[in-house]
């Protein structure tokens, strides 16, 4: 599950999950932020349980600018590190080269979240799971719908990804993505829960439940 301010619910006991921050559902509100955004999230984080905690949680971004994402999220990391939680920094256009992935990696982010443009996003995804993954950084994928999108995740080496169009039309879409993990071998849970779905891939996905590049708490 991806679960936002806006749609927060506790998530089962089994089940993994990550957190979003709702810029993007936001992008056309500039102040929207400032005005309830920052204040929403905060209390997200206060609602997320110690002893479930998600594979990562999104640090405020600023949808497909770069420069302004990674001001943001520098502003926000201590917020989730000090509650012992693990960090996610969303990667916008602009993050284009290598230069600009050590620059997050100084930040420690444990995952990176591929967000952008469309365009962007499918044109740097694949270098982008293979440069964080050689170095333990967990990689999403963002805004993954239909089959084709979620095989090419799996191609790319990514270790998770989610779409709103598999819990929005799920008996459309559901036996479509099935049958593509299918053909990866992929095993998915018969309970798997489609109201706000992550797709999982486990390509290098099958790692111990206190994951992380450098810290495990």
């Amino acid at each position: 599950m991806l679960l936002g301010p806006g749609c927060w619910r506790n998530p089962p006991a089994h089940r993994p999950y990550a957190t979003d921050n709702d810029c993007f559902v936001n992008r056309d509100d500039p102040a929207w932020w400032e005005r309830e955004g920052e204040a929403a999230w905060l209390k997200m984080l206060d609602r997320i349980p110690t002893a479930h905690p998600p594979l990562f949680v999104l640090l405020p971004d600023v949808v497909g600018d770069w420069t302004e994402t990674l001001n943001r999220a520098v502003r926000y990391a201590e917020e989730v590190r000090r509650r012992r939680l693990r960090v996610g920094i969303a990667l916008q256009n602009g993050c284009d080269s290598e230069r600009e992935y050590d620059d997050c990696l100084r930040r420690e982010p444990d995952a990176v979240f591929v967000g952008g443009t469309r365009a962007w996003k499918w044109a740097h995804a694949p270098y982008i799971c293979k440069w964080f993954g050689e170095r333990g950084v967990w990689v999403h994928v963002g805004r993954v719908s239909g089959p084709a999108a979620v095989q090419r995740c799996l191609q790319m080496g990514s270790d998770s990804c989610d779409g709103t169009g598999w819990s929005k039309f799920t008996d459309q879409e559901l036996p479509k993505l099935l049958r593509v993990l299918k053909a990866r071998a992929v095993t998915v849970p018969l309970d798997i829960d489609l109201r706000g779905l992550v797709e999982h891939v486990p390509d290098r996905a099958e790692r111990p439940q206190g994951w992380s590049r450098k810290r495990t708490a």
